[in-house]
């Protein structure tokens, strides 16, 4: 210490550096131990990180896989076992992180974290085999081309094409719901529609036990193994779940769940036990830099001793930087080496005013601020910058949240005002057409709109022009679009929306006071119901299309589409009873007039008979009036009159001679030529209906009388054949039989049309007054009461105050105008359900016409239908 004392300041400042360095050495000794100590802790919490990730990427590609096999099951199928193959590979990827973290040296001991990891071990063995199983069970099941509901979809075809052939309207109603509920079951799952195939099942095999009986060899096996199929089908669909918290489905999402808590739990175990592993470290480090900062402070206390006050001064603002403080610079005019120290001590004490200033404009929302590196190792001033960008990003990010939630909002209110137009007016298609394109328009904040509805009328399916708004003449001098034609045309045509990206000069103008200009955006998009085309939207503006704009016109185009289909179905209703009504009609004329032809067939079959009666006694007087011809014992023609030459249109050399088969085109040799001629050598006469087809393609028919002709010795020595042209007659019973054919064939449609629409359609009859007459079992379904409740009562004594005065409104209507009236009413059940119903209110009348007799109510429940357009 002595030594030390005698040097001069500026060898005790040498020597306090060289101190200072072994100090500094020590330090960063220290420090790389505790950084390495704490990347291997990191690395650790790596590995089980790494655990959580690879998890979750399980998970994920599970989910996403399930989902694709639930929407897509027949464009997956095939891939299920590369897809298992996959699976297999991320499990034993968690497998080994799982070992790897067991070799954890630090939990060797720990059996709280040990019986944690044994929980993520078994929940994750069990999560992947409870998947493997659900795809298992979804491969048994298949889909309409593999497995267990094709082969059930192939055994309803195949009993489908049994019924039909059958030509048994109950047996065809009862095949057609079965094979409408096998569709729905395939598409929901549903438990209930499964029980529907089974009753109907049930009853189509009881229908033919008892009622057909001659097809229960055909069909029993068939309905046995088609109900077998069923409800193994039900019973995987039960085991895999109809829902996603039901059967293998909600087990897996459970296990997925207990799986994550473990995982949590596991994680915040190990962050809490490295946290504590880290605290220990730094504590040791803090102790190991206090006990060096202490020697190294006694040494400084001994040589500071020896040094100026200046000196002590720059230590005390040393101190105070330690501590946060930020003093004011040192005021002292020193040069040398502790000037020099002193001035970047003040360039030092500068700078971090300067960023401190700078937090304090981040801390109160001035971001646009900015601040200089002073170089590239400014950890500090790289931090405040980073920070500066991660409220910029924060900011950003809130914004866009807002306009996002603007949007949504103004696509639901739009399609919650639009949706307004179908409830009011649902019976005028016009008045729906002008007053939707009008709000669409308005709301969209353009400037010309258009609607075309498609016209399946006409010879030609065109697109008619109903409803527009803010269009110029010129655009608009034809109203109606053939399908391909144009913009609109091709939209209908390919059922895909258009954009079109430059648009002919003349196409469209916008008028206005100011003079006319062409628009510069354009947008098409169809109006879809079901895949069917029920028309074209197009709208025009100055601007281009926001995306939020076009999602709302096509929602709204889909809405529109389900509107339109249920206009069109009650339309089509009113019809189909007036068609049955007229084809009832029809079939009663058909009748009369057949059989006024057989009256008059039996007539001519009658003056047919007398006349050959009368040609036996008048041949040669009859001669020249008939069909006449002269044959030897084998069949050989001798003689023939003219009205068979004409008739087989060939000179006469060309058939004298001939044999009657060859005339006739009939095998010579045959039992039935070669009994003819016998029975006719025999004395016995022969008489035939025969065809000839002559040169020309005519086909004619000819009744045939062929009698012996017997000599002195009375025996037979020629034939002669009296024939008449009947081709005319046979020609019109051809006619009448196809006629009969085509009756039989009406009467048959009219009664599986009429068993339908007994079946599915809701019937009741009122009187002027409104007393329930007459209602059928749809009625009493569709008003949810009984019979016995409906029996003799008025209208108004089921309806509640809302429901009375719309149905009064109608009453007046059509007792005022005695026409029909079709009206979408909204009726509240006993039970308390809401539903929409279609209805059809027609006068019949007296024989009078002017009269009112009673009402008929033909209505449908279409509640789904509203709800999907009102969603």
């Amino acid at each position: 210490m002595k030594s030390i004392a005698k040097l001069s300041v500026r060898g005790k400042l040498i020597f306090t550096a060289l101190s200072g360095t072994i100090f500094v050495f020590a330090f960063l000794l220290l420090n790389n131990l505790y950084l390495n100590y704490n990347v291997k802790l990191n690395e650790k919490e790596e590995i089980l990180q790494n655990l959580k990730k690879e998890v979750i990427l399980l998970q994920n590609e599970e989910n996403a896989y399930l989902t694709e096999l639930v929407n897509n099951n027949d464009i997956l199928f095939l891939n299920i076992d590369n897809h298992l193959v996959k699976i297999e590979k991320r499990y034993q990827t968690a497998s080994r992180l799982i070992d790897s973290v067991r070799l954890f040296n630090i939990y060797a001991s720990d059996t709280i974290w040990l019986e944690t990891l044994d929980n993520v071990d078994a929940y994750l063995d069990e999560l992947y085999h409870q998947y493997e199983d659900l795809i298992l069970n979804y491969k048994e099941r298949g889909t309409v081309h593999h497995n267990l509901i094709k082969q059930w979809t192939n055994a309803g075809e195949e009993l489908e094409s049994l019924m039909f052939e059958s030509n048994q309207i109950p047996l065809i109603a009862e095949i057609t719901t079965l094979r409408k509920n096998e569709k729905n079951y395939l598409i929901y799952a549903d438990i209930e529609t499964l029980d529907i195939i089974i009753n109907t099942i049930e009853n189509i095999k009881a229908l033919i036990n008892y009622e057909y009986p001659e097809y229960s060899y055909k069909t029993i096996e068939l309905c046995d193994r088609y109900l077998m199929l069923a409800k193994q089908i039900g019973a995987i669909n039960e085991r895999i779940g109809i829902g996603a918290n039901e059967g293998l489905r909600q087990q897996l999402t459970s296990l997925a769940n207990i799986l994550d808590s473990h995982l949590y739990d596991l994680s915040e175990y190990q962050q809490e036990q490295i946290q504590q592993y880290k605290n220990r470290a730094y504590n040791g480090m803090l102790i190991a830099y206090g006990v060096l900062i202490l020697l190294y402070f006694l040494l400084l206390f001994y040589i500071g001793n020896s040094i100026n006050k200046p000196l002590y001064r720059v230590n005390e603002y040393l101190e105070r930087l330690t501590k946060g403080e930020l003093p004011e610079k040192i005021d002292w005019n020193i040069k040398g080496e502790l000037g020099i120290l002193i001035n970047r001590l003040n360039h030092f004490i500068f700078t971090l005013k300067e960023k401190k200033d700078f937090a304090i404009k981040l801390s109160n929302g001035n971001l646009e601020e900015s601040i200089d590196l002073k170089s590239r190792k400014d950890i500090l001033g790289k931090t405040l910058i980073s920070l500066q960008n991660n409220l910029k990003y924060a900011n950003e990010e809130h914004e866009k949240h807002l306009q996002e939630n603007k949007l949504r909002q103004y696509i639901n209110e739009g399609i919650n005002n639009i949706s307004e137009v179908f409830q009011l007016h649902s019976n005028d298609l016009g008045h729906l057409a002008d007053e939707f394109i009008i709000r669409l328009v308005k709301y969209l904040d353009i400037v010309q709109g258009a609607l075309f509805l498609m016209n399946r009328e006409k010879k030609e399916t065109i697109l008619e022009l109903k409803g527009a708004f803010a269009y110029d003449r010129k655009k608009y001098l034809e109203k109606e679009i053939k399908l391909g034609q144009g913009l609109v045309g091709t939209c209908a045509l390919e059922k895909k929306p258009i954009k079109p990206r430059h648009l002919p000069d003349d196409y469209i103008n916008i008028t206005s006071g100011l003079g006319d200009s062409p628009p510069s955006h354009l947008f098409l998009v169809p109006v879809m119901n079901d895949d069917v085309v029920e028309g074209v939207i197009e709208l025009a503006g100055l601007k281009e299309f926001e995306d939020h704009q076009l999602e709302l016109i096509k929602t709204i185009a889909n809405n529109l589409g389900s509107a339109l289909g249920s206009i069109r179905v009650n339309a089509q209703t009113a019809e189909l009873l007036k068609k049955s009504q007229q084809q009832a009609t029809e079939m009663s004329e058909q009748e009369e007039e057949m059989r006024q032809n057989m009256e008059e067939l039996q007539a001519t079959q009658e003056e047919a008979a007398r006349r050959e009666e009368e040609t036996k006694n008048i041949m040669s007087a009859y001669h020249k009036a008939v069909l006449y011809m002269e044959y030897d014992l084998d069949g050989k023609i001798e003689e023939v009159n003219d009205n068979y030459i004409r008739l087989f249109n060939r000179d006469k050399s060309k058939i004298v001679g001939k044999f009657h088969s060859n005339i006739y085109n009939i095998d010579h040799e045959s039992e039935i030529e070669k009994k003819l001629w016998a029975d006719l050598r025999m004395g016995e006469q022969q008489t035939r209906i025969e065809a000839y087809v002559n040169d020309n393609g005519e086909k004619k028919w000819l009744y045939q009388q062929y009698t012996p002709v017997l000599n002195a010795s009375n025996e037979t020595y020629k034939v002669v054949n009296i024939a008449y042209d009947i081709t005319e007659q046979k020609n019109k019973e051809s006619e009448i039989h196809a006629r009969e054919q085509e009756i039989k064939s009406e009467k048959r449609e009219f009664e599986v049309l009429k068993y339908i629409f007994e079946q599915t359609i809701a019937k009741a009859e009122f009187s002027v007054e409104g007393q329930i007459v007459e209602h059928n079992r749809n009625f009493e379904k569709l008003i949810g009461l009984e019979a016995e409740d409906l029996k003799d009562k008025l209208y108004n004594e089921y309806l509640n105050k809302v429901e009375i005065e719309k149905f009064d409104g109608i009453w007046e209507h059509i007792l005022q105008s005695k026409r029909s009236i079709s009206s979408l009413l909204r009726r509240t059940k006993p039970s308390g359900e809401n539903i929409w119903i279609s209805a059809t209110f027609s006068p019949v009348f007296h024989e009078s016409k002017d009269q009112i007799d009673k009402i008929i109510m033909l209505g449908s429940d279409i509640t789904e239908n509203i709800q999907r357009i009102t969603r």
